[in-house]
């Protein structure tokens, strides 16, 4: 990939490879340059990730294909299927909606999580809605948290709950 596009700008670059996910809307930008410090990619370009992650795999039919293996700390294994996913994100995204004002896409959430399928599904549905949030390792002292907290002021702070409830709820 380096030799293909050795000669080509970096600004070309990045919008040829933009190609690669699915846009709302395609950007016609690169990167814009806010100061020296930093960078606002596709300024003028929309995606959603969850369609990007989910949604597509739908519209090609791959439903029913396992999407993720979850490895818990017993070793046990379970399996989630696109469409699996695709239903309690939308049930977690209902959930969301109905926790918040009708203005939800101006919301705040912090994820309070592990590399896990509740973080995952939470992290999808708020891509899914537009809600713009954080995720704040579980393993971080209790004062680390507070004070992400106190700085992010989130509208919901989701934490992570034990896999039945938060599946099945």
């Amino acid at each position: 990939l380096k030799f293909v596009y050795k000669f080509m700008s970096i600004r070309k670059f990045w919008l040829e490879n933009s190609k690669l996910v699915y846009w709302k809307k395609k950007p016609t930008k690169a990167f814009k340059k806010l100061n020296e410090n930093f960078i606002k990619w596709f300024p003028d370009g929309e995606l959603n990730v969850a369609y990007n992650c989910i949604g597509l795999n739908l519209d090609s039919n791959l439903g029913k294909k396992i999407a993720i293996y979850d490895v818990r700390k017993d070793k046990s294994i379970n399996t989630y299927t696109y469409e699996n996913l695709d239903s309690i994100i939308n049930n977690f995204s209902k959930k969301l909606i109905s926790k918040l004002n009708k203005n939800f896409s101006k919301s705040k959430i912090v994820i309070h999580g592990s590399a896990s399928i509740e973080t995952t599904i939470s992290m999808l549905a708020c891509a899914k809605l537009g809600i713009h949030f954080s995720v704040i390792f579980e393993d971080l002292a209790s004062e680390a948290i507070s004070k992400r907290i106190d700085l992010l002021k989130p509208d919901i702070f989701i934490t992570r709950l034990n896999e039945k409830n938060f599946l099945n709820n």
